[in-house]
């Protein structure tokens, strides 16, 4: 249930895209400059997995962080 992310550094920092997904009501920890780690448990749905990762991919190279 734990997934670890390297974020491409077109996309920032990731605390940047942590950020980014933060706005969209995904919760990721920035582990250091370039990876971040998301957690599943039992009350997350399959929904919710698929809406982070439609945040995930909305995410574009040279966005600002709101």
């Amino acid at each position: 249930n734990l997934v670890w992310v390297e974020v491409a550094p077109a996309l920032g920092t990731a605390k940047a895209v942590a950020a980014r997904l933060k706005e969209h009501g995904v919760l990721a920890a920035a582990l250091g400059a370039t990876v971040i780690r998301l957690v599943t448990h039992l009350d997350v749905s399959r929904a919710d997995c698929e809406r982070a990762a439609d945040a995930i991919r909305a995410i574009k190279p040279g966005q600002p962080v709101a």
